[in-house]
């Protein structure tokens, strides 16, 4: 983009080949149009502005960071055209509420914090888009959200704090869930995890209090990482595949989590299951080596058998459980007393 040279045009200051809208300067306070041969929005060219609704021109492909930010806008529809929206764009668009694509929409690139705090309540994002970007719809008022097969990376904190949200069904290309991307949303009640998934990160759940299950995760997924899914106090049971790691406090105050069938290969971390109230059962595989610190802390625990291939318990893996003193937990070598 060429600002260095510009011109005044209705209200519009205008790259002087007239393909980039770089800022405007009047005062409408209902609806403005953008004319044809635009091609570009340059960044703050309508922030903070007071108009209601914007026709944006087929010819646009790009707009810039924080074009729209903190507008009057109350709809909006995106052209086909158009492939990037940047960083911030209608950022804390306080009365946005309508946002729709064109038929046969190119975009691909969502930016950070794009629609960040905006009452949107439902979005169908088109197929084509790649790359969501973190914080994209955090604290939005979103009830559903329909995510492209296309999509290929969703930024941390995408969906923090929807808590309307009810539903997601994440794309297969999806590798990642990043951290805090649904952390806080706590109406949410059912997750479809994608078939390729490797790692949820941190926080990528705490505190949906909503989530039922039970939780299935696909035989792709290798790691769960701290405080996951903390604090989920609905899910009763959850489904684990093979040679899973569990992070520091992955589960921690699951309440409602009943029972536990933990799968060959899995690695515990400390405080996994700590404080999962409901959990009075859980089967250890063979394959256990170690159950570490506080793992179980105050859970519901009443009967464990524990492998003869676990070496070794950590001081406090079942502290404040209400296991019996003679149960077979007893006879496997500990840190220091399991039981308080």
């Amino acid at each position: 983009m060429n600002t260095h040279s510009t011109i005044i045009v209705n209200d519009a200051i205008l790259s002087s080949d007239l393909h980039t809208y770089v800022k405007y300067i009047g005062s409408a306070t209902d609806y403005l149009e953008i004319p044809e041969g635009i091609e570009e929005i340059a960044s703050h060219a309508f922030e903070n502005t007071k108009f209601k609704y914007v026709t944006l021109p087929d010819t646009l492909k790009f707009i810039g960071n924080h074009a729209f930010s903190g507008s009057g806008l109350k709809g909006i529809n995106i052209p086909r055209n158009v492939r990037h929206i940047g960083l911030d764009c209608f950022n804390k668009n306080l009365n946005l509420e309508d946002v729709s694509f064109a038929e046969d929409a190119k975009l691909a690139y969502l930016g950070n914090y794009s629609f960040h705090g905006c009452p949107l309540k439902s979005i169908d994002l088109p197929e084509g888009l790649e790359f969501l970007g973190e914080n994209a719809f955090s604290n939005t008022s979103l009830e559903s959200i329909n995510l492209p097969t296309t999509l290929k990376h969703i930024g941390q904190n995408a969906f923090f704090g929807c808590d309307h949200l009810t539903y997601l069904n994440i794309p297969d290309n999806i590798k990642i869930l990043n951290n805090h991307i649904c952390c806080n949303c706590v109406s949410l009640e059912y997750i479809s995890f994608p078939r390729n998934l490797v790692v949820i990160d941190d926080n990528a759940f705490t505190n949906c209090h909503a989530l039922k299950g039970p939780i299935s995760f696909p035989d792709t997924l290798q790691e769960i990482r701290k405080h996951a899914f903390s604090g989920c106090k609905q899910i009763e049971d959850v489904i684990l595949p093979k040679n899973i790691l569990l992070g520091l406090n992955a589960f921690n105050n699951c309440t409602n989590l009943k029972e536990l069938e933990l799968p060959e290969g899995v690695i515990l971390s400390p405080y996994a299951f700590a404080n999962c109230t409901s959990l009075s059962k859980v089967t250890f595989p063979e394959s256990l080596s170690t159950i570490p610190h506080c793992c179980f802390l105050n859970a519901g625990v009443e009967t464990v058998q524990i492998p003869e291939t676990v070496a070794h318990i950590s001081d406090m893996a079942f502290d404040g459980c209400p296991m019996p003193q003679d149960n077979e937990v007893s006879e496997v070598p500990v840190e220091d007393e399991l039981l308080s």
